[in-house]
């Protein structure tokens, strides 16, 4: 868990110091509120990258829960993500089992101890699944199951009190001990 941490917490720094460009790329234009004498806030800049698709266009709200409107334990905006990232079926239900496992994990009182213990098994379970569905040697796309994990995790906690969600149930797990799941752990 505290690796997803530090990844999650690098890319946001990351993000957040270089406006979300990546290298080798050109800026985003200006928009129509950015002059020559006055640069891109960054807000501007992520706006720009999120409306030329080379970043998803995800819920900023302040609440921990997001909008789920279909009530299936994924937020809406990772959830298309997900849908539009990942076209075979099972890599699709693989990120989206992990994406509800990591919810969870921000919304679990950290504490209650068994359902701390519970909600870390439930991530176990879905990390597992990653492996299981994107670790394949005839996928095409190949994708790491390690990346789409930490994508997601980048995902569910992009605001602060998402990241802090998080941060303070990794700590509710100090000290716990907690077994590989066996067999298919996919839902």
């Amino acid at each position: 868990m505290l690796n997803r941490n530090l990844i999650s917490l690098s890319l946001m720094l990351t993000l957040s110091a270089c406006g979300g460009g990546s290298s080798g790329s050109n800026p985003p234009s200006p928009g129509p509120s950015a002059t020559a004498s006055q640069p891109l806030s960054d807000a501007q800049k992520i706006a720009a990258l999120e409306d030329s698709g080379n970043l998803p266009k995800l819920d900023r709200e302040t609440s921990i829960r997001g909008i789920d409107a279909n009530a299936n334990g994924v937020r809406d905006d990772i959830e298309a993500v997900i849908a539009r990232k990942y076209p075979q079926q099972d890599q699709r239900a693989a990120a989206m089992q992990d994406a509800a496992a990591l919810q969870s994990a921000l919304l679990t009182n950290p504490a209650d101890k068994a359902a701390v213990k519970a909600a870390s098994l439930k991530s176990s379970r879905a990390l597992k699944c990653l492996f299981l569905k994107f670790n394949v040697a005839n996928d095409p796309n190949n994708a790491s199951p390690a990346i789409v994990a930490n994508e997601t995790l980048a995902m569910t906690t992009n605001t602060k009190g998402r990241l802090q969600a998080y941060l303070v149930f990794d700590k509710a797990l100090d000290g716990s001990v907690i077994s590989q799941p066996q067999g298919n752990t996919c839902e």
